[in-house]
């Protein structure tokens, strides 16, 4: 029945059919927006909406910019997206991430490490990776909680969330105390505050499935939005590196209740 097999698609992917159809139509859509110089009211009726202006509607409950805005930025931007559910994706969410994260208050963690700029497009995330490994021995007064990924994304907008966006990268460990750096290496200090704490397991390999799940799903069907403060993610001492496919580690999203439900 239509019924049973609503609630079979939301307990394997997490979403509501109607809201999986609909962000489909608006993701591949978007894609049109960015690749082709077709008209906008052409596009809303390609992907079957009645009018530009509900085309417009629904475009901007997604993406919170209008289809022309999204044009003009002649960038496919990551939020909110809806891929392909292909069978690996299936298996991943159903046995490689926590569909519900645990909501966690953290608390201020000084921390130090090494810092690069990059984005999803040069992704040099890797080799500081390599680095930070190879030296993070110099580093005194360890907590031995194993280490942290800070992504700064500073003010979260949806306009710069692309795969081209520069943002912030930190390799870091904890430490319990000040103390004299080793060269090049700097001290942060990670904001404490409400996190929504996600389990992925399989070490880097389709971890991007992981944060589409985190963002575009539970976040969009959540009642929180995310808070000015930074995403990371904690390797445990456990962990057993990015290739080890029972590697586990966990990422945390900084989140604030809506607005309107505050």
């Amino acid at each position: 029945s239509k019924y049973h097999f609503s609630r079979a698609f939301k307990a394997a992917t997490g979403d509501k059919v109607v809201d999986y159809v609909r962000r489909r139509r608006i993701t591949q859509s978007a894609n049109d927006l960015i690749t082709t110089d077709q008209s906008i009211l052409q596009i809303a009726l390609n992907y079957q909406f009645d009018s530009q202006e509900s085309y417009t509607r629904s475009f901007k409950g997604v993406f919170s910019i209008t289809p022309n805005r999204y044009r003009k930025t002649g960038l496919n931007l990551l939020a909110h997206q809806r891929s392909v559910l292909s069978a690996e994706r299936l298996h991943h969410i159903q046995h490689n991430i926590s569909l519900q994260p645990e909501i966690v208050s953290e608390p201020n963690r000084e921390l130090v490490g090494l810092h690069c700029k990059t984005s999803t497009i040069q992704n040099n995330t890797p080799t500081l990776w390599k680095i930070f490994r190879r030296r993070q021995h110099e580093i005194k007064y360890s907590l031995d909680k194993g280490s942290f990924g800070i992504s700064g994304y500073g003010t979260f907008q949806m306009e710069k969330f692309s795969a081209a966006a520069m943002l912030d990268k930190w390799a870091t460990i904890e430490v319990s105390e000040r103390h004299e750096l080793p060269e090049d290496m700097i001290r942060y200090n990670l904001r404490g505050g409400k996190y929504a704490k996600f389990m992925h397991r399989g070490g880097k390999k389709n971890i991007q499935m992981s944060f589409e799940y985190a963002y575009s799903v539970w976040l969009a069907n959540s009642i929180y939005e995310i808070d000015d403060r930074d995403h990371f993610e904690h390797y445990p001492k456990e962990y057993k590196g990015p290739e080890a496919p029972d590697s586990e580690l966990f990422f945390y999203l900084p989140i604030r209740l809506k607005q309107r439900n505050k």
